[in-house]
């Protein structure tokens, strides 16, 4: 008799080894495509399971980061199940409910999460310029150094990504707003896809609703599209402050979707 049919195996790969076999199976315009692109380029961690190591016919892959998971190619609803089975043993899985074989889903989601997506920034829109021009008087942006890293809030966050400092400092770009030398607000480009960043801000605590973040976001979209990528932005519904940030800096798409979480077993 012989084993399972193509389609039906699950296979754990070596991403990095088989990542040209899988790219093919996946979009970078999906909700939270640069953190999927972002594994795929190697800029960190995930975990992938396929049907064929050379060929392979769908691939589910958790990015490490939040735990973020995308299903690409032809997979049958009795094999998703499984797969998704086994990713959750690496650490909880985060679905989108959006995508087209949502209805067949297996059981187990314990809440659902609704975000927002901004994209579509014209990169000849003036609206980073006024807000690059509009640094308060006394206060400075600068790029991130080695050694203001060691001070940002989301350091943590980046050495997760990134590795280490210099990871970060060789392989991304951030930038921060400051009074002296101490960090009102940070932005930083967290997953680079192919064509897109996604980037994001936090503003220090007693310095919120100043427009500080505006200010300091405004200087690395532009710095990225200097680079020749497009930048992305998503956020909680709920999170208005966010939102209200991704407005300012111009983006002309805006996109509901909701992510399933299941924990991890």
């Amino acid at each position: 008799m012989g084993g399972p049919k193509k389609g039906n195996q699950l296979i754990e790969i070596n991403l990095s080894e088989s990542v040209a076999a899988v790219r093919p199976l996946f979009k970078e315009s999906i909700p939270d495509g640069p953190r999927l692109f972002s594994a795929l380029n190697g800029f960190h961690s995930a975990t992938a399971w396929v049907d064929s190591v050379d060929n392979p016919s769908w691939c589910v892959l958790r990015s490490s980061w939040f735990g973020n998971t995308f299903v690409g190619g032809e997979i049958e609803p009795d094999v998703l199940g499984p797969a998704i089975q086994q990713l959750r043993k690496t650490g909880r899985v985060l679905l989108d409910l959006g995508d087209r074989r949502s209805a067949v889903f297996p059981p187990g989601v314990t809440k659902v999460e609704p975000r927002i997506e901004f994209y579509g920034r014209s990169p000849g829109d003036e609206a980073v310029d006024r807000l690059v021009a509009s640094v308060p008087y006394g206060l400075n942006v600068l790029p991130v150094t080695r050694e203001t890293f060691n001070r940002c809030a989301w350091q943590d966050q980046l050495r997760s990504i990134f590795g280490t400092a210099s990871g970060y400092l060789e392989r991304s770009i951030g930038f921060l707003l400051l009074d002296g030398k101490r960090i009102l607000s940070e932005a930083h480009a967290f997953f680079w896809g192919d064509t897109v960043v996604e980037i994001g801000v936090i503003t220090a605590d007693g310095h919120r609703g100043l427009g500080y973040a505006s200010i300091v976001s405004a200087y690395l979209v532009r710095a990225c599209e200097s680079r020749g990528y497009s930048t992305y932005w998503g956020c909680h519904v709920d999170n208005l402050a966010s939102a209200a940030v991704a407005r300012k800096l111009g983006y002309q798409i805006e996109n509901k979707y909701s992510l399933a979480w299941y924990p991890a077993v």
